[in-house]
């Protein structure tokens, strides 16, 4: 009995011990010796070399510091002197300027490229304030230049696009060259003369900036495709007609006669005559003529009808010319190069080949069909074997053998000597009569078929009109008279008929072709000085340059547009109305009716 309480008693005493003896044992011998609970491994996860401080730590308005090793604390390290650290980062730090030492190296860091050391990330200062810089343009970058404008080596504008779409070329000078804006182009030539060409479905608009030119239509004969121009020149309105062809990939027009004469009024044009013609032309006392006396003198005398007419096409197109210069404000008589006789008798030998293309073509046009272009046009003339003169009709910039520029105006001469490369679009000529300062004589320029074709065109049309001519003045002012039955009229051709009659009011649509060729080329040019200040200037009349500044400027009642923007420069505004536009200068207001001067306030 004794004995089992005293088991009792010893049992009670050594649970006690136990109880006694584990309240003694530390607790942190315990907690090491405990398995960590499954929710606290999720809030304090295991740390590794990369690990973040906590949250707390971080200043709110300062990058997260780098993350390094941290050596594993202890109860032996020193506690971090917090006060002291404030105290020291408590200067506010311009990260551009300031150099912070790296506390773990004690040495300063490289600023000349960013610290990506954290992570590939900017940091926040970056993302407010240089997302997408280049630090190293400051805090004034260079502006950028125009993606529109196109300029050369030494910095001249070459070509600029509006912002309307137009495409503008310019001179070495700043002078427009060409401008291209939806379906019109035009172009400057020598001298302060224009062409205006507008493609509009199937009608072509040709205009200059004086408002002669024509209007190109299409029609069909007997199943032939042809084409009609109506031409509008000096108040005469006239048709001439044309055949379309293909050749070397271009799509060109050649010329087909209107007028048709007796086989005895073509043997009176082709022979000689018998005896030399003394003729006393109609415009000795005209200004063109007074203009350009010392580059053209008429024959002395005609031995041939051919001759005759080489003089007639050369006066044609020297009155274009001074008209082309009379809107260009030349002041200045011609002074340059004579034509040298030499030069006209090649011009009479062409003459002749295209006489008796026209007699050829007549019988044709009698039987009711049309000539075959590859015996009338470039085909023939470039396979021939033979060497062809051509008067100028229009003007044109061409390129020499260097590749260096230069215009032709009516009336200069070029030679085709040696036929181009074959499936060239393009042929070599030689300059052998230029006006002063045109492409220098004697030089080989390049000149394209379509150019090379209207030019021969213009030619044929100029030889059928002076047969005309030679028809009405036979026996008047020293022409010989015709033979007996060569008095006959001339027959009109047949495809006339089938033809659209010539528009009585095509002067009208080339003046709205010229108003709205002024608007574009002002708007670009306006546009394109916001870029160079040099850009449009205007040669003055008789010399090349850019127009005089700061000297008086007359605007007249009946100048053109295109003479009051050379003169004036273009305007700051232009108020369009239809027929009546205003443009608005600084200091004044031009108001036209129709393309020319009304009103100045």
């Amino acid at each position: 009995m004794s004995s089992h309480r005293s088991m009792k008693f010893i049992t009670a005493t050594s649970f006690a011990a136990a109880v006694g003896l584990f309240l003694l044992v530390p607790s942190s011998v315990l907690r090491a010796d405990e398995p960590p609970k499954k929710e606290e491994r999720k809030k304090a996860p295991a740390k590794t070399e990369h690990a973040a401080p906590a949250r707390s730590e971080r200043p709110a308005s300062t990058p997260a510091p780098a993350r390094t090793e941290r050596p594993a604390r202890t109860e032996s390290a020193p506690p971090v002197d917090r006060t002291r650290t404030r105290q020291a980062d408590s200067a506010p730090i311009n990260p551009r300027t300031t150099t912070v030492p790296d506390r773990r190296t004690n040495t300063v860091p490289d600023r000349t490229a960013p610290d990506r050391t954290r992570d590939s990330r900017p940091s926040n200062f970056e993302n407010r304030n240089n997302v997408g810089n280049d630090r190293s343009r400051g805090p004034n970058p260079p502006a950028r230049s125009n993606p529109n404008v196109v300029r050369s080596s030494s910095g001249r504008v070459e070509s600029y696009r509006s912002n309307s779409g137009s495409e503008a070329k310019f001179r070495s000078d700043g002078r427009v060259a060409s401008i291209r804006h939806n379906d019109m182009v035009i172009t400057h030539g020598a001298g302060g003369s224009r062409r205006i060409v507008v493609e509009r479905g199937d009608r072509v608009i040709v205009t200059s900036g004086n408002g002669h030119g024509y209007v190109q239509r299409p029609f069909a004969y007997r199943g032939t495709p042809l084409v009609t121009r109506t031409y509008y020149v000096r108040g005469v309105v006239y048709n001439s007609y044309y055949r379309p062809y293909s050749y070397r990939g271009l799509s060109l027009n050649v010329y087909v006669p209107v007028r048709t004469y007796n086989p005895v009024f073509y043997g009176f044009v082709y022979r000689p005559w018998v005896t030399p013609v003394r003729y006393s032309w109609g415009w000795y006392s005209t200004p063109w003529y007074g203009y350009y006396g010392g580059y053209f003198t008429p024959a002395p005398y005609y031995p041939t009808p051919s001759l005759w007419l080489a003089d007639y096409i050369i006066a044609a197109r020297l009155a274009d010319a001074y008209q082309d210069q009379a809107n260009a404000r030349a002041q200045a008589a011609y002074n340059g190069p004579a034509l040298s006789p030499a030069v006209k008798q090649d011009i009479a030998m062409e003459v002749q080949r295209q006489l008796e293309m026209e007699r050829n073509e007549s019988q044709a046009i009698s039987r009711n069909s049309m000539p075959d272009p590859n015996a009338s046009g470039l085909p023939r003339l470039l396979e021939d074997g033979l060497s062809h003169t051509f008067i100028v009709s229009y003007n044109m910039d061409v390129q020499d053998q260097n590749g260096q520029s230069c215009p032709l105006t009516r009336g200069d001469v070029m030679k085709l000597t040696a036929p181009p490369a074959p499936n060239a679009q393009s042929a070599y000529v030689q300059i052998v009569a230029s006006k002063g300062g045109d492409c220098r004589m004697g030089s080989n320029v390049m000149v394209s078929l379509q150019d090379l074709q209207d030019t021969l065109n213009q030619m044929r049309e100029s030889v059928n009109q002076g047969m005309g001519e030679l028809q009405t003045n036979a026996g008047k002012n020293g022409m010989p008279a015709m033979p007996r039955g060569a008095e006959a009229p001339a027959q009109t051709a047949s495809f006339v008929q089938s033809a659209p009659p010539p528009d009585q009011s095509i002067a009208n649509e080339l003046q709205q072709q010229v108003r709205e060729a002024d608007k574009v080329e002002a708007d670009v040019v306006t546009e394109a000085r916001q870029e160079d200040s040099s850009i449009g200037a205007q040669p003055p009349a008789g010399g090349p340059g850019p127009a005089p500044q700061g000297g008086p400027v007359t605007i007249g009642l009946g100048q053109t547009i295109s003479q009051v923007v050379d003169a004036m420069g273009s305007p700051k505004q232009i108020v369009d109305l239809g027929p009546k536009q205003i443009y608005v200068y600084s200091n004044m207001k031009v108001i036209f009716m129709d393309g020319k001067v009304s009103d100045v306030q």
